[in-house]
Formats: C-alpha cells, sequence, structure tokens
C-alpha cells in the first residue's frame, strides 16, 4: 500500500513539475541503538529515493521499480547521512 501511494504521489509530482526525475524522502525509524543508550529522544531520518519517471512507461513498472528502491533504501538504512559525513 505504502509504494503504491508513493508512486501516486511521484506522478503527481512529475505532473506538476514538468521533472523526470527527483528525490523524495521517506522517514525511517529504524537507527539501531549500538552504544546510544543513554540516548533519549525519536530517532526518525530521511531515506531519500531517486524517483526516475517515464511518461511511456506503464503504472505497473513505477510500482516494481518504487518497490525495489524502497527495499534497497530499508536494508541500507543503518548508515545515516550523519554517519556518511563522519566517514567522508
Amino acid at each position: 500500500l505504502f509504494v503504491t501511494l508513493l508512486a501516486g504521489f511521484a506522478v503527481l509530482i512529475h505532473r506538476l513539475s514538468g521533472q523526470p526525475e527527483f528525490i523524495v524522502g521517506v522517514p525511517a525509524a529504524g537507527q539501531n541503538s549500538a552504544g546510544r543508550e543513554r540516548m533519549v529522544g525519536h530517532a526518525v531520518h530521511l531515506l531519500p529515493l531517486r524517483v526516475q519517471i517515464d511518461p511511456a512507461e506503464p503504472f505497473r513498472a513505477l510500482l516494481a521499480r518504487l518497490r525495489r528502491s524502497m527495499l534497497d533504501a530499508f536494508e541500507h538504512q543503518g548508515y545515516t547521512f550523519g554517519s556518511l559525513l563522519r566517514k567522508l
């Protein structure tokens, strides 16, 4: 259901902006708490998803691509933007 709604939102953004490619931030609360036992608060971060819309492509193909992209993003959600900056 979430990917279907996200695909509908992406099509709407594409039609309103005319942009064939854009980034959508999806909230994720899957941060691990290793070494953060004293932290208090709501630890949610955004997973950036690159959405590419091809008007000639069927909606079902967009759903399949977004589903793969979402699963890949959630698989790597432990790598937050802050941790990436620290490593770089």
